[in-house]
């Protein structure tokens, strides 16, 4: 007995190895055939058929691959393992009720992992209370995890949502203190000073994210309207001029670049990027009301024979 059992391991072993090798030749179809034979073959071995549902949305079948997940659930649903891996793949496919469903059963203190899915899932249904309970379950049962860093940022988007900025700011010196070069992190401190009028702080955390991040639209977003309310409108304009010879901006972004220009008295300019601004959102109130204001300016100083 013992021996056969060896051998249906090592054929197991190598049947799973000559799939992943099928895979990584992009012979899709024949890695499908293999993993549905173990499946049938080796019922009791989940690890086929969690390699078939990752298999089935690399190839754009996410039909088929939610469906193997529900019967994975139906005929496992009592194991702690299976039912990880389908309140994951809830998870990272943004099925948040699911994902709830799916993890009710696990204990958070056998799973602390649990809790950061549970929370976050919480987190994106509004539920708040609940998901703060689980975020501050989870950091503190969890210490060595890459995800007390989200956790932790998530916990201060929470606080900062009921306006606790410094509690918001004890969860972020943490996120912090685990990873120093976090571009989120430094994001929140500046959306969090921001919040505080606390303008000089805002505006050398908004700084350190763009040296982390200078891509992120929301981070230009921020970094904008700090700038305006630091006063600093030749940087917003030199940071505006060069994300937009690149990247395609938003209405936010060109109503920031249109306010400089009219601080900065570029009446023509601002015109042109407040238009821009409603042209992407028609129902920008600031926007529309700044475009108002140049356009008067820009009557009173032809008028007065100006250019």
């Amino acid at each position: 007995m013992g021996i056969e059992r060896r051998g249906e391991e090592y054929e197991l072993e190598a049947k799973l190895k000559s799939a992943s090798k099928y895979e990584s030749e992009g012979k899709l179809l024949h890695a499908v055939q293999v993993y549905l034979d173990l499946a049938r073959r080796y019922p009791d071995v989940p690890d086929s058929e969690y390699r078939l549902t990752t298999l089935y949305e690399r190839m754009g079948n996410p039909d088929a691959a939610t469906r193997l997940v529900e019967d994975i659930l139906e005929r496992r649903g009592s194991e702690r393992e299976p039912r990880l891996f389908a309140a994951h793949y809830y998870y990272k496919n943004e099925m948040w009720r699911e994902t709830l469903e799916t993890l009710t059963p696990i204990s958070l203190v056998d799973e602390p992992t649990a809790a950061f899915f549970a929370g976050d899932a919480n987190h994106k249904l509004g539920n708040y209370e609940e998901a703060e309970r689980l975020f501050v379950e989870y950091v503190r049962r969890e210490r060595q995890s890459p995800l007390v860093k989200e956790a932790r940022q998530a916990l201060a988007r929470l606080a900062m949502r009921d306006k606790r900025y410094d509690e918001a700011t004890k969860h972020l010196k943490e996120a912090e203190r685990l990873a120093p070069d976090d571009f989120t992190t430094h994001k929140l401190y500046a959306a969090c000073y921001y919040a505080q009028d606390m303008i000089r702080h805002a505006l050398d955390a908004v700084l350190r994210a763009l040296k982390l991040d200078a891509d992120d639209r929301s981070l230009h977003e921020l970094a904008g309207t700090v700038m305006l309310k630091a006063g600093e409108y030749e940087r917003l304009e030199a940071l505006t001029f060069k994300y937009i010879s690149t990247h395609e901006a938003s209405a936010q972004i060109y109503l920031n670049l249109g306010l400089a220009s009219l601080r900065l008295e570029k009446y023509k300019e601002a015109e042109t990027y407040l238009t821009t601004a409603l042209s992407i959102d028609q129902s920008n109130e600031r926007a529309g009301a700044a475009l108002k204001e140049v356009t008067k300016l820009l009557k009173e100083k032809f008028a007065d024979g100006g250019r």
